[in-house]
């Protein structure tokens, strides 16, 4: 388009403009490129998702072994010190009944870390498959749209 058209040289300035927007391809670049940032995007998302639920549940699993390894020092010492022969058997009770909430609390904790852990994969997974729909949905619309834009009339 750097010629200059002068008025009654053959071609009319219409003519000219649309042989120029024929041979034109920066619309479709332009269409490629979002459709390559939008999906860049939505993996993005996917990735940053699957990122957190692995941070969840590794901090979960931190947790619930910390948890693990308290109420396991508190049985061996209580244990050890059912070994004493000068307990009263109120002492013992006592220890024992010391233990036996340790080891309820054990249980308790194991469950609620598998219930959070079961759903955060669920979510995960919802959330990715949320995720691609829409991606996809916006990647057959943006083509969509493109290829009509781009078809002959």
């Amino acid at each position: 388009m750097n010629e200059i058209i002068r008025r009654g040289s053959g071609t009319s300035q219409i003519e000219t403009n649309a042989a120029a927007i024929e041979g034109d391809t920066s619309g479709q670049v332009f269409d490629e490129e979002r459709i390559v940032s939008i999906v860049g995007e939505v993996i993005a998302w996917a990735k940053d998702d699957r990122l957190n639920t692995k941070r969840a549940i590794s901090s979960d699993t931190a947790s619930r072994a910390m948890v693990q390894k308290q109420n396991g020092q508190l049985v061996d010492v209580c244990e050890s010190m059912l070994q004493r022969d000068d307990l009263t058997n109120e002492q013992r009770l006592d220890i024992l009944n010391k233990m036996c909430a340790a080891a309820s609390s054990t249980e308790r904790v194991d469950e609620e870390s598998r219930a959070f852990q079961r759903e955060q994969l669920s979510y995960s997974h919802k959330r990715s498959g949320q995720l691609l729909t829409l991606g996809a949905i916006v990647v057959l619309g943006v083509g969509g749209a493109a290829l009509c834009w781009n078809r002959p009339t």
